[in-house]
């Protein structure tokens, strides 16, 4: 996925993503109809995709906070260096492991991520996840992410490039809606 690393897409990619985004809304809003495309999984017989592209899911979790506690006794002032550096150690290990248990978005699957008039379906390494339209309570778009709130999941962000594009078209196939674009 050229254009993303850990920090999200370029200024340029963001620029170009709103300026098909932008494209798309003025072609829906003259009554176009996007195509459908072909897939190589079995969809619903009146179902239809109209997107596929390399994506990641992230999930808001909360992570392992547990490390190892050491112990360590000795005599004299080498066994108390000793049990002060462990000390130290134990305080350090404690510190990174709460702040590997904070909540965050934490990546849980990536691959194919395709776009249908029914669902948005991620083909992972692992799993297949179905996020079916009617089960999104909420969504937004950051310009970096499509953000979701599904019933019975944790947030959801679903990074793909042109993120404003595939949101646009998730609006108007989930809910007939076109969605207003954050200015340039």
């Amino acid at each position: 996925m050229s254009g993303w690393g850990s920090s999200g897409q370029s200024a340029g990619g963001r620029q170009a993503g709103l300026a098909s985004a932008r494209n798309l809304v003025t072609s829906l809003a003259s009554g176009a109809q996007p195509r459908p495309i072909a897939v190589g999984w079995h969809l619903r017989p009146d179902e239809r995709c109209y997107l596929s592209q390399q994506g990641q899911v992230y999930q808001y979790l909360e992570g392992d906070g547990s490390y190892v506690h050491k112990t360590r006794v000795g005599f004299g002032f080498l066994g108390l260096a000793v049990a002060a550096g462990t000390a130290a150690g134990n305080k350090v290990r404690e510190g990174r492991a709460s702040a590997e248990a904070a909540a965050r978005y934490r990546l849980v699957e990536q691959g194919p991520m395709y776009l249908t008039d029914q669902r948005l379906s991620v083909q992972g390494s692992a799993q297949w996840i179905d996020l079916w339209h009617s089960n999104v309570r909420a969504s937004s778009c950051d310009g970096e992410a499509i953000n979701l709130t599904v019933a019975d999941l944790p947030p959801i962000q679903l990074r793909v490039w042109a993120a404003d594009y595939w949101y646009v078209l998730f609006r108007w196939l989930a809910h007939n809606e076109l969605v207003q674009l954050p200015p340039f």
